[in-house]
């Protein structure tokens, strides 16, 4: 992200909703910080992050964009579904999206 805003750009990114590490204990008997992690989480911050630098530049942003990679990636397919017009380019890499029955 440093680089992001050495070059001009806003940038933002979060926690997914948890501190929890490689530990899983945060999910148990918290369905909605799961849905947080899966999903939400980044729909809030892409939002707010368009509020706020419209806000401080007087002007909407132009473009948004999302990358990721793994876990990311299978965030960044999840974007794509769930919120289409959220961002102009979607970046998904080596996304971690194979999940059997």
């Amino acid at each position: 992200m440093a680089q992001d805003v050495g070059d001009g750009f806003v940038s933002a990114g979060s926690n997914m909703g948890h501190d929890g590490g490689e530990s899983a204990t945060w999910t148990l008997g918290h369905p909605e910080k799961v849905k947080d992690w899966g999903l939400r989480a980044h729909f809030y911050v892409a939002t707010a992050a368009k509020t706020l630098a419209n806000a401080f530049y007087g002007q909407p942003v132009s473009h948004a964009y999302f990358e990721g990679c793994s876990n990311g990636g299978r965030q960044a397919l999840m974007m794509a579904q769930n919120y289409p017009t959220l961002f102009d380019g979607i970046a998904a890499g080596a996304p971690s999206n194979f999940y059997p029955d």
